[in-house]
Formats: C-alpha cells, structure tokens, sequence
C-alpha cells in the first residue's frame, strides 16, 4: 500500500478508535450497473451499518453506478469533524429506510424487481420493443450489406465484358472458368497479397546500419534478372519447356524487390531508424491481414447468399433452423451478465 494511503489510514483510525492497532486495512469495492447498482450498493452499505460493520472499511474504491451512493458516503464522512460524527453517519445508513430517500427508493424501485400485472407487461413490452428494434437495424445493415457486394460484382463484371470478348473466343480458358466461379471480392484479394510481398521484402531489406552499396547491388541484380526474364520469356518457354507463367511470375517477383528496396533508401535518406522502420512494416502488414481477412468474409457472406438463392426454399428453411438452433446454443454459452458487489480485504 502507498504510503501516503496507509498515513491517511492510521489518521483515520486515530481519529475514530482513538488508536492504530497496525491490521490489514480493509476495502470495499462497489461496482457498476446505473441506478440499479446504485440502489443496491445503497442496501448494501445499509445492511453493513445495522451489522456495525461499515466502519470496519478503511478504503472503497466505486465505478459507474457504484460511486454515486460511494461519492454520497465519502462526502459526508469528508465533512465529519469527530469519530462521533463518523459513527453518526454509520447509524443514519443503518436507518435508511425511515427517511424519505429510503422510502422514495422502495416507492419507484420495481422495476429492479417487477412485481403485478402492470409490471410483468411493461417488462414484456420493453423485451419486445428492443427484440423488433435490433431486428430491423440487422434487417437495414444487411440489405446494405448486399446491395455494396451486388454494386461490387456489377461494376467488376461489367469491367471484364468490356474488356475480354468471351463471345468471340474460341474457347475458354480453364483458369478463367474456375475464377468465375469465386467471389468476386475475393479476386480483391490480389491486392494485399501484392502488398505484403512488397513489404515483407523491404523488411528483409533493412539493415541496422544503412549500406547503400548493399541496396544498389540488390536494386541492380532484381532490376536486370526481372528485365532479362520478361525480354527472353518466350525462350524459356520453347526452349527450356518452362510454365509460360513462370517467367512473368519472376518478373512481378524481381519488380517487387526493386520497389522494396526503393522504399528502404527513401527511408534511410530520411534517417528512419532500422528498429522503428521494421515495427512500421510490421505493421503494415497487419493492417493488410486484417483488410484480407475483411474481403474473405464479405466474399463468403456474398457466396453464401447465392448458394443459399440456388437452392430450394425447403433447404434455405432448413439452414435457417440450423442457424437459430447454433446462435441460441452460442447465446446460452455465454451466460447472462450479473451485477456484482465485492468486498475484500
């Protein structure tokens, strides 16, 4: 315990018990909850101050709810000019429910604990107002949600008709059929995988003390391997029976390096530290998992929305079953939250 806490404790106790007998202090914790944890704080300081247990509590610490009846009780021992004064507002909590505070609280405290007719059918209206309100910001946000990834697959569509003639082609490849067949958002997924690449060859690009001898070697070794690579990519191919990918691959690969390593010397003309550059790379590459992991859920959401409008409505029933069966099995796994009030020493 801090020192400055634990003088205002023997002060305290001096002041009260006329002595410091050295025990452990005690603290009492009330935690959060609005007016409900307020209310129920309050019955709990009550039932400590008939017990005469209240004055036992050397420290209190509150959160949210629990420091309104908190701040009340530290207030009013603040203004308290003897021990006397102090067990005075011990006794007062004690009696709580012969003043007008108490009895107010017990008036219009039932919704905390519905009781009667009236209640139970203000509680059922209160679930069912709520229950309709989140189901149609669900029902909003998903039709917005549909109308973007449709939007998404028009216009990137739209794009490739305009710019492939499948109409006048003698026939089609098999790579471009088993695209098609894939999200389309996730054809997006191209970009961060570029991306990370790139930057996980400039972070095996830094170096802790800057060579630029070392990055014009590797600028002018990626830079002519990939020009040499595309220039001779039909020999490859004739000659040595490579993959006709294989040498444009290498040459978007050595491409990459060469920007990579552009990127580092900018920095390292900037003074970038090596430790500071490699954090920043780092994470850049996390913010584009996250941007990959985004588009593979979209483009799931959007495959799972034609899967399910291909079937018949009997099975879309049947997955919508499974569905609220898993989500009410997920909900009761999670419990109901609790209030909570700790005391502890």
């Amino acid at each position: 315990m801090d020192d400055t806490i634990a003088q205002m404790v023997r002060q305290r106790r001096q002041a009260l018990h006329g002595t410091d007998t050295g025990q452990r202090a005690w603290g009492l914790a009330l935690s959060g909850g609005g007016i409900r944890s307020a209310t129920f704080c309050l019955g709990l300081l009550k039932a400590l101050a008939q017990r005469r247990q209240l004055l036992r509590f050397d420290l209190m610490s509150t959160v949210s709810g629990g420091g309104y009846i908190g701040a009340t009780l530290g207030r009013l021992c603040t203004r308290a000019a003897s021990g006397d004064d102090v067990r005075a507002i011990e006794g007062g909590f004690a009696e709580i429910d012969k003043v007008r505070l108490g009895w107010w609280l017990r008036a219009n405290g039932r919704y905390l604990i519905p009781g009667g007719m009236r209640d139970t059918l203000f509680a059922v209206a209160l679930y069912l107002r709520n229950l309709l309100g989140t189901h149609i910001e669900l029902a909003i946000a998903a039709m917005l949600t549909g109308a973007l990834l449709a939007t998404v697959n028009l216009l990137m569509w739209e794009a490739m008709a305009a710019t492939v003639d499948l109409d006048g082609a003698q026939a089609v490849d098999p790579l471009v059929v088993q695209v098609t067949r894939l999200p389309t958002l996730w054809l997006g997924l191209l970009v961060p995988w570029v991306l990370s690449i790139v930057l996980a060859q400039a972070y095996w690009s830094v170096r802790d003390r800057p060579s630029w001898f070392f990055l014009a070697r590797q600028l002018a070794m990626w830079a002519i391997g990939g020009t040499l690579a595309w220039v001779f990519r039909d020999g490859l191919q004739q000659q040595f029976g490579a993959p006709r990918w294989l040498a444009p691959l290498f040459a978007a690969f050595a491409a990459g390096w060469v920007l990579a390593l552009a990127g580092v010397a900018v920095c390292n003309r900037k003074g970038a530290q090596a430790g500071a550059l490699r954090n920043r790379l780092t994470d850049w590459l996390a913010s584009l998992l996250m941007l990959a992991l985004v588009l593979a859920l979209l483009g799931l959401l959007d495959w799972a929305a034609w899967w399910f409008a291909a079937h018949t409505q009997k099975t879309r029933a049947s997955w919508g079953g499974v569905l609220l069966v898993g989500a009410a099995g997920l909900r009761a796994h999670q419990g109901l939250p609790g209030l909570r009030i700790h005391g502890t020493h």
